[in-house]
């Protein structure tokens, strides 16, 4: 009896060692789970307050084999209205090549788990850059945090 239980403690203790992805308890495709992996988030801020938030997915690290000629990334961006909703999108302190717009319908919202109508969504494409790259947006009256996305080559 003592041999069973003994038995069957290290049968569950190793069970559970089995390998798993931490996304597997959920119901998302591959592409989601990069997406996951890769997505950045940061505070529009002025000195004192925050006005906004962006979020940014790297699409060459989730649809490597569509996007690699250039450096691509989706945008989410709320602003509050009081402020300015102008903005301006630099990599490594880079204007983009192409800034296109898209609706809140788009090929890219299945990426993400924020899917408000509120939200202004973009895509951006910047020219090839080194293996470090900081994005960044502006307003006129403030800016986000860097967020640094590393290229594997």
């Amino acid at each position: 009896m003592r041999t069973f239980f003994i038995f069957f403690a290290l049968t569950v203790i190793f069970s559970a060692c089995a390998h798993k992805s931490a996304f597997e308890d959920f119901n998302i495709t591959k592409e989601q789970a990069l997406s996951e992996d890769v997505i950045q988030s940061s505070k529009i801020q002025t000195e004192d307050k925050v006005i906004g938030i962006v979020s940014a997915i790297y699409l060459n690290k989730v649809r490597a084999k569509k996007y690699k000629d250039n450096e691509f990334f989706y945008i989410s961006l709320y602003i509050k209205k009081e402020y300015s909703q102008d903005v301006n999108f630099l990599l490594n302190n880079k204007k983009p090549i192409k800034v296109e717009k898209l609706n809140a319908k788009n090929e890219f919202i299945s990426l993400t788990s924020s899917k408000a109508q509120w939200l202004r969504y973009y895509k951006l494409v910047f020219p090839k850059e080194s293996n470090l790259l900081r994005l960044e947006v502006k307003s006129k009256e403030g800016s986000s945090g860097k967020m640094i996305f590393k290229k594997e080559e």
